[in-house]
């Protein structure tokens, strides 16, 4: 991803890091140095749940972030989100990682709740950019990097294709962990690092071909350890 040196940058780069324009989402990325470090979404709670908190920032202290920037795209009938976003941005600040940026996104506008100069980030917000038009897209286009889908629906649409069947035999031959047999710490290291591969082959061609890998996460997945890992 490349440098992201304001509010509309990040807007702008969230699409590309999830595969998708994300709405009614919380979405959190980890920052180490300039580099990023990961990037999280989860649905915008409808409830301030402080253990889900802590675990969101307690994933940034596993990935030795030192920032964080997050993004709040709001559901219409949501009026107050400091209500999450602050006992969020205390969480994160108290293990020591700076906040570079909080905005969040409600009916079209957008305003960075930590901006405090009225002409940039006025209270009502500002228009939400025209995405294709934006730096940062224009720098990922020419990188390779395919579009974002427009919603979760057009994504979840373009893996329904005829490689789904491949992938439910290959998950059927992959043999479940037996937390009672000797071995389980191989098998989860085994789904940890097969997660890594997935997400590498994601972020260099923007889905993976690689239906075997695919199957080997799924199965894996049932595995807390390693669905901890992979979130």
């Amino acid at each position: 991803m490349t440098t992201l040196t304001s509010p509309i940058d990040l807007l702008a780069a969230v699409p590309f890091l999830i595969g998708y324009a994300p709405e009614k989402s919380l979405v959190l990325i980890g920052l180490r140095g300039d580099e990023m470090s990961l990037a999280m979404r989860v649905d915008y709670p409808e409830d301030v749940d402080l253990d889900q908190i802590d675990t969101l920032a307690n994933h940034l202290v596993r990935e030795k972030s030192d920032g964080a920037l997050l993004v709040a795209y709001l559901p219409d009938e949501v009026l107050d989100s400091e209500c999450l976003l602050t006992p969020l941005r205390e969480a994160i600040e108290m293990r020591e990682i700076k906040v570079r940026e909080c905005v969040t996104v409600s009916k079209g506008k957008w305003r960075s709740s930590i901006c405090k100069d009225p002409s940039c980030c006025p209270p009502e917000g500002s228009p939400m950019p025209t995405f294709e038009e934006t730096r940062i897209a224009a720098e990922q286009v020419a990188q390779g990097k395919p579009l974002p889908f427009p919603n979760l629906e057009k994504l979840l649409e373009s893996i329904k294709n005829e490689s789904n069947e491949e992938i439910k035999s290959f998950v059927k031959k992959i043999k479940p962990i037996n937390y009672k047999a000797d071995g389980v710490r191989v098998l989860q290291r085994e789904g940890a690092l097969a997660v890594n591969d997935l997400a590498a082959e994601f972020a260099e061609k923007g889905i993976s071909e690689d239906n075997l890998l695919m199957a080997l996460v799924l199965k894996r997945l049932q595995d807390l350890q390693v669905r901890d890992y992979a979130m």
